[in-house]
Parts: structure tokens; sequence; C-alpha cells
């Protein structure tokens, strides 16, 4: 093992797994971040608690259908995705999954933009729908650059900024 040739590649080893561990930091914070927690206080502010029970009934749905997409990918060593692509009712299921995917991303980063809406608001006398709007196109702006590095920057000064 010559240290001089390797240095080069353990650099780049190490490179990558601090920015898969900035990822992940970055997706989990964002997962029931300050946006999630603004969203649902609203809500729950302005309800009580009569949609509690939609609140149960996605808990239980997301973890019924969570346990038999494992169990199925690990029973037969293929992805949900795999199966859907390849099965019968894929020219239907296909496009029924890429939709209701593409809306439920939409979805989340609406919540996720308006709590940093609502955490920009309380240091400067904006509407919350302007500031949404400017987060969203420096967040469409960061993606365009296609640059993972910048992505998962841009990403940790987003949540920075919504906590």
């Amino acid at each position: 093992m010559n240290p001089d040739v390797d240095a080069p590649a353990r650099a780049d080893g190490a490179r990558a797994r601090w920015l898969q561990r900035l990822g992940g930091a970055v997706v989990t914070a964002a997962f029931l971040g300050p946006g999630t927690i603004a969203t649902a206080g609203r809500a729950g502010a302005s309800t009580g608690f009569a949609l509690v029970w939609a609140l149960l009934v996605a808990v239980t749905v997301c973890l019924v259908l969570q346990e038999a997409a494992a169990r199925l990918a690990l029973q037969s060593g293929r992805g949900l995705g795999a199966h859907l692509r390849d099965g019968a009712g894929g020219r239907f299921l296909g496009p029924l999954v890429v939709g209701a995917v593409v809306l439920g991303c939409a979805a989340y980063q609406a919540g996720n933009l308006l709590g940093a809406a609502a955490g920009l608001q309380l240091l400067a006398d904006l509407p919350a729908p302007a500031l949404a709007g400017g987060l969203a196109v420096m967040a469409g702006l960061l993606l365009i650059t296609g640059r993972a590095v910048a992505v998962a920057a841009g990403l940790a000064l987003l949540v920075a900024t919504m906590g």
C-alpha cells in the first residue's frame, strides 16, 4: 500500500462519507422540522382535536404500508418500485404512483417553505407568501446547479433558517 497514491482516494472517501452524513442530517431535520411543527401547530390551534382522527388514520396507514413494502422487498430482494413497474398494473399504477409522489413532495415542500417563511417573518416584516416564494425560487435555483455540495450546503442553510 503506497501512502502517496492512496491518500487522494481516502480523502475522496472521507468527503463522500461526510456529505452522506450531512445529507442525512438535513433530511432528518427537514422531516420533522420547524416547517412541519409550525404548520401542524397552526392547524391544531385553529381546529383543536377535530382532526385527530386524520392523524390516527395517517399514522396507521403509513405503518401498514411501510411494513408491507419492507416484507415484499425482504422476501423478493426487489424494491416496491420494481414490483410496480413489472407488475400487471404497471401501465396504470406507474403514472398513479409518480403523480402521488410528485403531489406529496409538493405538499411536503410547501410546509417546509411556509415554516421557513414564518421564521423569517420574525426577522422581517414581509408577507409570508412573498417570503415563501422567494425561498422557493432560491431552492429551485440551487437545484438547477446540479452540484451535490451546493445543494447540501443550501439545504443545510434553509433548514437552519427554518430553525
